[in-house]
């Protein structure tokens, strides 16, 4: 189950629980702004590469030691409530050490394929920024980056989210 969404492209602010606006620290807002400037009309394997690119730069309050600043790369066909889509969603993960969990999601949303859906679930995760390289490549190499990492008729959705 997804955590509380905490802002997006479309909403300056989304409200969880009901009544009670979240907020969360000014370093994870300028940076979802940034990503949603410089992501806006991209395409997957765009924000693969953004994303890898940027995971050099540290925010203020999250170290990528103890796994408090790390990457995710998921993907499957799954009904939040819309109707199937086959999702694609590029992660950036913070974790302070009292436990706060925040969620940088780019996430796009395509048809879903017919035939064999399972072919196009992956999940991998990155904490070793050593590792990038191989990382990505074996994100590219992914059948479902293979089919749809070029494919630019879907605008992603992209926002922070509140993971705990």
């Amino acid at each position: 189950m997804r955590g509380s969404l905490l802002f997006d492209v479309q909403k300056p602010y989304r409200q969880s629980p009901p009544g009670e606006i979240m907020m969360f620290k000014a370093p994870l807002k300028k940076l979802c702004s940034q990503y949603q400037n410089d992501l806006n009309g991209s395409f997957p394997e765009e924000v693969l590469r953004y994303y890898t690119s940027q995971y050099s730069i540290r925010v203020k309050g999250y170290k990528s030691e103890d796994d408090g600043d790390m990457l995710l790369f998921q993907s499957g066909v799954y009904d939040w409530g819309r109707g199937k889509n086959l999702e694609i969603d590029f992660v950036r993960q913070f974790i302070k050490s009292e436990g706060e969990i925040f969620q940088l999601h780019t996430t796009f949303n395509f048809s879903p394929p017919a035939g064999n859906s399972k072919k196009y679930v992956e999940e991998s995760w990155l904490s070793d920024s050593g590792e990038i390289e191989n990382w990505s490549s074996e994100i590219l190499q992914s059948d479902v980056m293979k089919q749809f990492g070029k494919e630019t008729t879907v605008m992603p959705e992209i926002y922070l989210e509140n993971a705990e």
